[in-house]
């Protein structure tokens, strides 16, 4: 609507011919139906109303109207707190004596007329309050627009998606604004003003997606130029500008606005013979704050410097990535993951954690969209950019609005078409029940189980998903098979595809009772029930939700072999598959006491059926009131102590630890190495913390690493892992659990080979050629069991078990037929060609090899190296010589990180144990140009060749922990502009980290454990040939039992940069694991010193080349 102003200095001569001209000025016959202030009465206008009003009588033609509207300006311009009454009004009008009667018939009659309702409170018509919410904000009460954005925010966050539901929402509203409102406006009228605010604003962030934007009134200035139009406030005025700017500023960071950090998306494939569809995880790269992943404040000091992540379904658990805690330390940084497929099919169940390799401690990871498949409503997906027709993806379910095009909608078998009708394409193969795929390209209705859902094309597409979020409380047992359950009302998001927050749901819920019929939802509800949310006959969504209690609680007597539930008293309480127990309602629980014998048996499963008729029972899985610690294969069958499992077992093996006390235990994890050749011990130790009345399962896929680790220093293949937790389960570790033996006959026979087990069909390749994947060869299997025939060509081969074998044999070598060692260039080779020289000419000709392939980034190994790996990657590493003799050439190891794939080195760096640490910067520097000059000279795109050197530095820096590398690369190669650390900075930083600073602590109060130093006196001593630089910069005083940890970073960050200064000895196996230890005992010390350290050392290094 135009501003309009006037230049009138005379009142029209009556109030009908004012109001007739009021209208034709903006262009208007009769009146909108909108609010009043949405008329701008402009300043004159205001002024001759008001002369109009003063000398004309109240029952003049349309008087009424134009006293309402001089009424509802008056307060808009005029209002400035105070009680709210007609009086001024009144007497601005000469009217001081109006009946009220007669008031109020007048401004009833003039807001009809105006065609606008009056409102109404508990005592009837409410007139003044019309006035009140028909002028918007007036303009001297934003004057202080700090408090009303204060609250306008808050209500946006808790009601705002239900702002339009005035009735159920004004108490709410009163809640939250009453204490905060000037005693004046804390009327009802007000209330409704304040949200009409929020209903806009939710509108807006629906449609035009301003919320999580740094300049939201840019976007809205962009999307919908006359947004300001809509807001119950006249925006001429900078006060009214700065209000809403100010007010959007609030609302957009209201809720966490960023993409989920984890997401589960789907495909709609078309087979053969029926569709499917797949699902792909990915993980939104980048720094996360701790609040995203489920992690509090407090606890992120204690935590690793690298967390890893681990995806879980109902066949597999495997580690898909790391997080590391950035510079800052306010969060992780997590590896992007652009689609993780979920082999295992639609219907696997899948879940993701955290886990800190320190302390086993477990962080489960909320899935966006993880439970698509498992709703009772249409799923709609929509063509994927260039992967042609045979390939959509989900963008909507439920009720929606979408844009005009062509889409596939998928709805079970019992679902129906209400309105429109779409082309029935196929099944989807492998779903319960039955799920049906149509094309359709026009509006549609579809009824399922009750629930109708409208999906409309239009324009605009307004498609959102609802998130689940549990409270803080949860059960504690078990965490995989209660996953399901909640203890009181989960919070529900209403949420864009991209993860922003509309608001949250509290209103307008219902619940599916036991006898069909669909009843508004309270939150005393309880048991397994279904929901959803409807308007107008509309369903948005529905879900199944098991519910508990909000003060729903388990613990334990051990002693008297008792379950207690707290606050279980609107269930009946029954125990599934369990004798001689009894069950007792006591204090508005439940007691449950088993006999006093309850032997091996560890858990049981309490249902819980509610007493009332809206929700169905509940199963919960519980541990047996006593304490148990023990390992279950990975067919959950509890191990005996000190059975032998081998590490192809490990994947859905569980370590089980429950406290069922009070407060919280400690319990020792101990690693020992099993190797009759070392003459001493080798352990890792960990301490796990369960907190009180729960359990904690680790998956020993989880201790792989640390396998890895003490196996490395082992040179016996049949080493062995003891696995023990305190004195009470135990565990062997073996490598492989079969060996093969080549027959005379040229059969390859597993010794021992069960008859019941996926055997797998066994490959080989020759050792003494350049290896290609097209040249490797399947065995062929024989008639009996775990022996296959080999009749190949004579030469050197190498066989090894597929990655499908369920049980792994010991990879072998062997010769067939004449032995002819190969004609080379002098001490020149590629790897092919030592594979037939005697044990140590080989390695010294794999050295050489290594040494070629440093200096040359061409050189035809490199790929075919890469390849081998590829294929052979699920075999350990130790048993090719090649890989063995690169864990010991620095130049190759350095090259390697630049040429290899990065989880390849990954992989190898965790099963050699290399120390990255002792490499000196100059070979990085060498190594790095190398790769610089090798991009260049395969004539990519800059861009290309300025990413894969990016990329392979943020890892080193990441993955490894060198920083300061890659700060000095970019400083000194890529021609990066940083400053220089300063000395007297880098002291205080020092000593902050070994003696603590406020509400930090420093090294000496972390720890109140041993320290390990079995090399201290080696440390000790190296630490004499410290640089002056470094030397001044150690701690003042330091124990003896703390110098080995204290002394590590500053003797390694130092032969980094003066290695012919502080060279490092040839270190043994036994010498890398304990430095490892000590690095370990405290990463946040060693790599914030080192990494300082190292950066300062280079950047002093021509002050001090000549040593002190």
């Amino acid at each position: 609507m135009p501003y309009l102003t006037t230049n009138d200095s005379e009142p029209p001569m009556n109030p009908q011919a004012w109001h007739t001209e009021f209208l034709r000025k903006r262009s208007l016959t009769a009146a909108t139906g909108l609010p009043l202030y949405t008329y701008k009465i402009s300043a004159a206008e205001y002024k001759t109303l008001n002369d109009l009003l003063k000398i004309s009588n109240s029952s003049a033609i349309a008087w009424d109207v134009c006293f309402v509207l001089y009424a509802v300006e008056w307060w808009r311009r005029e209002y400035n707190g105070g009680a709210w009454s007609w009086d001024p009004i009144c007497m601005a009008v000469k009217q001081p004596g109006m009946a009220v009667g007669v008031r109020s018939e007048l401004v009833s009659r003039g807001f009809r007329k105006w065609q606008r309702p009056v409102n109404e409170d508990a005592r009837g018509n409410d007139y003044i309050g019309t006035v009140v919410v028909e002028s918007g904000l007036p303009l001297k009460v934003l004057q202080d627009d700090h408090y009303l954005v204060s609250i306008i925010t808050d209500l946006y966050r808790e009601f705002g998606l239900n702002a339009a539901e005035e009735k159920e929402q004004l108490d709410n509203v009163k809640a939250v604004a009453e204490q905060r409102l000037p005693q004046s406006l804390r009327k009802v009228a007000f209330y409704q003003l304040l949200l009409q605010f929020v209903s806009i604003l939710v509108r807006f962030n629906e449609s035009f997606g301003f919320a999580g934007e740094e300049k939201p009134v840019e976007v809205l200035d962009r999307k919908h130029p006359q947004w300001r139009e809509e807001f119950p406030l006249r925006m001429e005025t900078m006060a009214a500008r700065n209000f809403i700017d100010t007010l959007l500023a609030g609302v957009t960071k209201a809720f966490e606005i960023k993409p989920s950090l984890v997401a589960m998306n789907y495909r709609l494939i078309a087979g053969e013979s029926a569709w499917g569809i797949e699902k792909a995880l990915s993980i939104h790269g980048g720094i996360h704050p701790l609040s995203s992943m489920g992690i509090e404040a407090a606890e992120f000091e204690n935590l690793s410097q690298k967390l890893e992540i681990y995806l879980i379904t109902d066949q597999s658990e495997k580690r898909i990535g790391f997080a590391f805690k950035n510079y800052e330390q306010t969060g992780f940084h997590f590896d992007r993951i652009e689609s993780q497929f979920i082999v295992e099919g639609m219907e696997a169940t899948v879940s993701l954690y955290l886990l800190d390799p320190r302390t086993y401690r477990k962080f489960p990871l909320p899935i966006a969209n993880n439970f698509q498949l498992n709703k009772s409503e249409p799923l709609i997906f929509g063509p994927v950019t260039g992967k042609g027709e045979q390939s959509w993806s989900l963008c909507a379910s439920g009720s929606c609005q979408l844009h005009d095009n062509n889409y596939y909608i998928v709805i079970s078998s019992v679902a129906h078409w209400q309105v429109g009708n779409g082309q029935l394409l196929g099944e989807i193969s492998h779903s319960d029940p039955v799920k049906k795929v149509y094309r359709f390209d026009s509006d549609c209705k579809v009824e399922e189980q009750g629930n109708l859902f409208k999906i409309e094309l239009t324009t605009e597409s307004r498609a959102f998903d609802y998130e689940f979020i549990p409270g803080r409380s949860k059960i504690e047992f078990y965490e995989h098979d209660n996953r399901k359950l909640f203890i009181g009302m989960p919070k529900i998001y209403k949420t864009r595809h991209d993860g922003a927050i509309i608001g949250l749901v509290r209103l307008g819920m219902e619940y599916h009772d036991k006898n069909g019929q669909w009843k508004k939802f309270s939150r005393d509800i309880v048991g397994k029930i279904k929901i959803r949310l409807a308007q107008n006959g509309i369903t948005a969504f529905t879900r199944t939700l098991q519910l508990l209690p909000e003060d729903f609680f388990i613990q334990f007597d051990t002693a008297e072999h008792k379950i207690i539930l707290i606050n279980s008293k609107d269930f009946n309480v029954t125990i599934e598959q369990a004798s001689s127990v009894s069950v007792q309602p006591e204090n508005g629980g439940h007691t449950i006491c088993f006999a006093n014998e309850i032997g091996d048996l560890e858990f049981c499963m309490i249902r819980l059926t509610p007493l009332n008729e809206a929700g169905r029972s509940i199963v919960v899985k519980v541990p047996f009131p006593k304490d148990q610690v023990y390992f279950n294969n990975n067919r959950q069958e509890r191990l005996a102590y000190r059975a032998t499992l081998y590490m192809s077992d490990l994947y859905g093996a569980r370590l089980y630890v429950s406290n069922l006390s009070a407060q919280s235990k400690l319990y020792a994890c101990k690693l020992t190495l099993l190797d009759p050749d070392l003459p001493e011990e080798i352990a890792i130790s960990q301490i796990v913390k369960v907190n009180r009345y729960s359990n904690t399962e680790i998956p020993l896929v989880t201790f792989r690493d640390a396998i890895s680790f003490l196996l490395s220093t082992s040179k016996n293949i049949d080493a062995k892992i003891l696995l023990s937790c305190e004195q009470y389960a135990a565990i062997e570790i073996g490598q492989f659990e079969l060996k093969l033996r080549i027959e005379p006959n040229g059969a390859a026979r597993l010794l021992d080979a069960p008859a019941d087990v996926e055997l797998g069909t066994p490959l080989a390749f020759r050792l003494d050629r350049p290896f290609v994947p097209e040249d490797q060869i399947k065995l062929q299997p024989a008639q009996t069991v775990g022996e296959w025939n080999f009749s190949q060509a004579e030469g050197l081969w190498f066989i090894f078990p597929s990655v499908d074998a369920a049980r792994q044999f010991r990879p072998l070598a062997f010769s067939l037929g004449p032995i002819h060692r190969p004609v080379t260039n002098g001490d020149s080779y590629e790897v092919h060609q030592t594979a037939l020289l005697h044990k140590e000419s080989r390695m010294l000709g794999l050295a050489n090899v290594w040494e070629e392939m440093a200096s040359d980034y061409n050189h035809p190994d490199w790929l075919r190296l890469t390849a081998m790996y590829e294929s052979t990657g699920h075999v350990r590493l130790t048993t090719q010589d090649a890989f063995i003799a690169l864990s010991k050439h620095s130049a190759g190891l350095m090259a390697a990180t630049f040429m290899f794939p990065q989880a390849d080195i990954e992989r190898f760096s965790d099963e050699f144990s290399i120390l990255w640490i002792k490499y000196p910067v100059k070979g990085w520097l060498k190594m790095f140009n190398m790769y610089q000059h090798f991009l260049s000279s395969r004539n990519l795109p800059p861009k290309i060749q300025e990413m894969s050197l990016d990329n392979r530095l943020n890892w080193l820096a990441h993955y490894f922990g060198l920083t300061s590398l890659k700060w000095i690369i970019e400083h000194e190669v890529l021609k990066h502009q940083g400053g220089e650390v300063n000395q007297q900075i880098l002291r205080t930083l020092i000593d902050e980290e070994y003696n603590g600073a406020e509400q930090k602590a420093g090294l000496r109060a972390r720890h109140t454990n041993k320290w390990p130093d079995q090399i201290r006196d080696m440390i000790v001593t190296l630490s004499k040939s410290l640089p002056h630089a470094a030397a001044e910069l150690l701690p003042d005083t330091v124990a003896t039992y703390q110098k080995a940890i204290v002394l590590l970073p500053f003797i390694m960050a130092s032969a980094t940069i003066y290695p012919e200064q502080i060279a490092l000895p040839e270190l043994t196996a036994l010498q890398k694991f304990r430095i490892q230890e000590m690095i370990a005992f405290d990463r946040e010390w060693f790599f914030k010193i080192f990494n300082l350290l190292q950066a300062y050392l280079w950047t002093n290094q021509l002050n001090h080349s000549n040593y002190d």
